[in-house]
């Protein structure tokens, strides 16, 4: 099923003018800096075109727009675009349920890619937005604790122990665990890049529908990032070490899956008009 764009939406996200969500400043730097390694010829023709030749120096910058964006006085509502809560009992991702009245990260993924699937309609400034929208959107749909549960508020109000004080699970998720792992976004991006297989790029561009990458996401949040908030009740080194490993594969996966999209929204050079 797809998504009727909402015009009031889509006005909203590309006529510009807190709490924590998505991954943090750098998971988004990581995502964005993998990413740029995978991005074919044409769409660095066409980011030059859209952003200026400067874009290079701007792209990791720009990973994490979005979110500052949406904690502006005013924006509060643009909030639920970083995420997507679910019913208990949800047994997959409904649109109704899920995403009523289209905000949420799906239909935020799905918006922004409209405006470079018909660019004739949109200006090379909304144009522009709009990348600057999926960079940041398509890293916060694989965060697990984005793609949590409502009764919790994606995890917000489990509270787990961190030495004297409590951290939420939704924190340790957005930030504690990449600020534990003590390396620099550039760092993690060049280990990644050299770690990546084609079966496994293979693998996870073979669906690439924002829909199932949320249903993905939450089962990744209830095996692993609820499941042993349940099991170890605390956020220490070894909460941290059993999470890692998800948590880098979901940075990867955002990474691989973002570089594929704007290739395919880029070919032939066609989106920036």
């Amino acid at each position: 099923m797809r998504f009727k764009v909402s015009a009031i939406l889509l006005t909203a996200l590309l006529c510009v003018s807190t709490r924590t969500m998505a991954f943090s400043r750098e998971g988004h730097e990581v995502i964005a800096g993998l990413a740029f390694t995978m991005l074919s010829d044409d769409s660095h023709k066409a980011l030059s075109s859209l952003m200026g030749s400067q874009y290079r120096l701007e792209w990791v910058g720009s990973s994490y727009w979005a979110t500052e964006l949406s904690q502006r006085p005013g924006n509060e509502w643009m909030q639920s675009l970083h995420e997507v809560q679910f019913d208990n009992d949800a047994t997959a991702f409904s649109p109704t349920k899920d995403c009523p009245d289209n905000k949420c990260v799906v239909a935020a993924i799905l918006e922004s890619e409209k405006v470079l699937k018909e660019r004739a309609k949109f200006t090379l400034v909304q144009q522009r937005h709009a990348v600057k929208f999926l960079l940041n959107y398509v890293g916060d749909i694989h965060q697990p604790t984005n793609c949590g549960f409502k009764r919790d508020d994606n995890g917000r109000k489990i509270l787990l122990e961190s030495g004297d004080k409590k951290v939420n699970l939704h924190w340790v998720w957005d930030a504690g665990i990449i600020q534990l792992a003590g390396k620099k976004w550039s760092t993690l991006a060049g280990e990644f890049a050299k770690q990546i297989t084609p079966e496994q790029t293979a693998a996870w561009t073979a669906d690439m529908d924002p829909q199932h990458w949320a249903w993905e996401c939450h089962q990744v949040a209830r095996n692993v990032a609820y499941q042993s908030a349940l099991d170890k009740k605390k956020w220490d080194m070894g909460y941290y070490k059993n999470a890692w490993p998800t948590y880098e594969e979901q940075l990867k996966k955002a990474a691989v899956r973002l570089a594929y999209l704007l290739n395919d929204l880029f070919k032939d050079n066609t989106a920036a008009q």
